[in-house]
């Protein structure tokens, strides 16, 4: 489900105002008297009619419709507002959001050729693997080279075979590699010399996610204690999926914190609401660690995780309370305000 976040909807609220207070009905139309009068004779024009009302009609229109859309905005916003912004619900179309969109390169003659890795991040030490994906064209003299984006440097190039009809990449990287990386392909096709490239980032861990710790209830939370080792002291934010045992999706889990350096934990913490009243056990996976820029023109440094999911234990959910979630004064002010246009007519 592609819920409405108050970015967004702080966006449409700002679009609408500036339509709402700014449209404005065309200037009446001003007819120039005549120095003295004429009469009017069969075949003159009848005299030119108010637009008046008509404007005045279409502006109460345009300010209902303003209104509706305002009344849909702060709906929507409402219902954001009932689950916490570290913990939202997670529903299958929320799912591979960080997957590889490849994209099909169309080759003149006919067919078609694209590099598709298995994932767009990678951390050291793991491999780069992908795979060059043709379709109704023979190639030849096929090469892969790797580059780094931001210093130009060629790090790697190898001539590869197609293997049972495939053309498999699995690259071993350097211990130094790290930021925006360019993988190239070079192949013979219908004898012309053809490049096809894509982006890919790799980077040095910042931080490993270890394991987690035994999970409790704090209010409406089930607290999942999640443990790393940070190389790189700094402000962290870490991104995970909630899921059954059974592979149904439960929750999207976010939390931001100051991190020093060694053995640290932070807290995920996942709403009663979203929990379904599930009793089974947990799995916590996709999680994504990244370290925030220190200062202008840093980057994002990312972390990686010891293993790609972890079991959380059952937990009873019946003990965690009813409790609301906590909503900001700020966050109150603009629902009040969406609530206040919803009625303005």
């Amino acid at each position: 489900m592609k819920r409405v976040h108050w970015v967004s909807l702080l966006l449409m609220v700002s679009a609408l105002s500036a339509w709402y207070f700014l449209a404005e009905p065309s200037a009446p139309i001003e007819i120039e008297k005549a120095a003295s009068p004429k009469p009017i004779s069969p075949t003159s024009k009848a005299p030119v009619q108010s637009v008046a009302a008509p404007v005045v009609e279409q502006k109460q229109q345009e300010q209902v419709e303003l209104s509706e859309q305002f009344g849909l905005v702060a709906s929507a916003y409402a219902a954001e507002l009932e689950t916490p912004s570290y913990s939202k619900p997670l529903l299958a179309s929320d799912l591979n959001t960080a997957e590889f969109v490849p994209q099909q390169v169309p080759i003149e003659g006919g067919g078609s050729v694209a590099i598709v890795p298995n994932k767009y991040r990678f951390s050291f030490p793991e491999s780069i693997q992908a795979e060059l994906v043709v379709t109704g064209i023979s190639l030849s003299e096929v090469s892969v080279s790797v580059r780094n984006e931001w210093t130009g440097e060629d790090l790697w190039q190898q001539a590869i075979q197609a293997q049972d009809g495939r053309w498999l990449i699995d690259i071993k990287p350097g211990k130094d590699w790290d930021g925006q990386l360019e993988l190239a392909v070079d192949f013979q096709a219908r004898s012309e010399q053809q490049t096809l490239r894509t982006g890919i980032e790799y980077s040095q861990p910042v931080a490993w996610v270890l394991a987690v710790d035994d999970s409790f209830g704090e209010g409406a939370d089930l607290v999942i204690p999640l443990k790393l080792d940070v190389l790189v002291a700094g402000d962290y934010r870490v991104r995970a999926q909630l899921f059954t045992d059974g592979g149904q999706p439960l929750a999207a889990l976010v939390q931001e914190k100051k991190l020093s350096q060694g053995k640290q934990t932070i807290d995920m913490k996942a709403y009663k609401s979203v929990l379904q009243q599930y009793g089974g056990d947990f799995v916590l996976k996709a999680l994504v660690v990244e370290k925030r820029p220190s200062k202008p023109g840093d980057l994002t440094r990312y972390g990686a995780s010891k293993a790609a999911e972890f079991l959380v234990p059952a937990f009873a959910i019946g003990q965690l309370s009813d409790d609301p979630p906590v909503v900001t004064d700020e966050e109150q002010q603009r629902l009040e305000f969406l609530k206040q246009m919803s009625n303005a007519r």
